[in-house]
């Protein structure tokens, strides 16, 4: 739970401005990315900053989604897209050929 407060300073056109939030744990490393922790504390210093501008949902940063196969995984699958698959196009284009002819 987090609270943001404009306070009068007492300085012509000048308000300060203060966060309050209940524990600074969301904002440890192990919990940066969980969540949109990391875009809420860019916000707080942006607004505390009073750079509005700033402001935003930044875009999510790219999971590193690689495929980890084994030898055994890896060959069939190269057979299947490079054999058995055209293998079965070229079957039933010759099939087709052969009913029309």
């Amino acid at each position: 739970m987090a609270a943001a407060v404009t306070y009068n300073t007492g300085k012509p056109n000048n308000q300060g401005r203060f966060i309050v939030v209940g524990s600074s744990r969301w904002a440890a490393n192990a919990f940066l990315r969980f969540n949109g922790n990391r875009n809420l504390m860019l916000n707080m210093m942006n607004w505390l900053s009073s750079d509005e501008d700033l402001i935003s949902i930044r875009p999510k940063e790219q999971e590193d989604r690689r495929i980890n196969l084994t030898r055994a995984q890896f060959f069939t699958l190269r057979s299947v897209s490079q054999f058995l698959l055209p293998l079965i196009v070229v079957v039933s284009g010759v099939m087709v050929w052969w009913r029309r002819r």
